[in-house]
């Protein structure tokens, strides 16, 4: 779970998908930005930190 509550990497699509599609070269750019590829970085990246202890407490989690 990423320590931040008000930001996530997968709250960044929202934001990314608000922009204005006017042309094809538009959709082009937003499909350039490679989702699986960014998601895969940020499962990565969390997963680094749950090997260096870095992670919620368990008592945090259960609500």
């Amino acid at each position: 779970m990423p320590f931040n509550s008000d930001t996530a990497f997968r709250s960044d699509l929202g934001f990314s998908a608000r922009g204005s599609f006017r042309t094809r070269e538009h959709y082009l750019c937003y499909l350039g930005a490679d989702m699986p590829r960014y998601f895969n970085k940020q499962i990565a990246n969390m997963r680094n930190g749950l090997v260096r202890s870095f992670a919620q407490r368990r008592v945090t989690l259960e609500g």
